[in-house]
């Protein structure tokens, strides 16, 4: 056997047949960064996917909208405080294109529970006024939360087919 690969390693061709290699995969490397091809197959995706930037960059859209529309209902109440509302809002928005970013979208009971428990969190945190704090804006806020991500998801599927 050591003899074998010996003979491959001194023969004349052996360099020859390594730069031919390296020119096939670095040809094949500068086709797939232009896209002109591409491979999927099982558990391996080489090649440019200009689709899953999409769906990520319209579900981002969408939450801020969706962001931005809550805020406008949120109801006027004492001592409110328009920028500490609007950080609170991003931090919301952070916890949903956190979300986003890690692709792990899903209508699971327990995951839902745990994104409107986060979003509710950061509420919690950034709230300097406690009036706003009731179980009926908890409520909101949970429902909200459920029909961002029941959107994200059908946003998912619009593009994935």
């Amino acid at each position: 056997m050591w003899q074998a690969i010996q003979g491959v390693l001194t023969s004349d061709n052996f360099w020859k047949s390594v730069i031919g290699i390296g020119a096939l995969i670095i040809l094949l490397a500068i086709l797939v960064k232009k896209g002109l091809i591409s491979f999927k197959g099982k558990g391996l995706k080489v090649g440019n996917n200009d689709a899953e930037r999409t769906i990520i960059r319209n579900q981002i859209m969408f939450c801020k909208t969706e962001i931005s529309d809550f805020y406008n209902k949120v109801p006027n109440f004492d001592g409110r405080d328009e920028w500490r509302l609007k950080y609170t809002m991003e931090k919301c928005l952070d916890v949903l294109v956190d979300a986003i970013s890690l692709n792990h979208l899903t209508l699971e009971p327990v995951y839902l529970e745990l994104k409107c428990r986060a979003v509710w969190d950061e509420v919690l945190q950034n709230a300097d006024n406690a009036s706003i704090l009731t179980d009926d804006f908890k409520k909101v806020v949970y429902d909200e939360t459920k029909h961002i991500i029941e959107k994200l998801i059908e946003i998912r599927e619009y593009y994935n087919k």
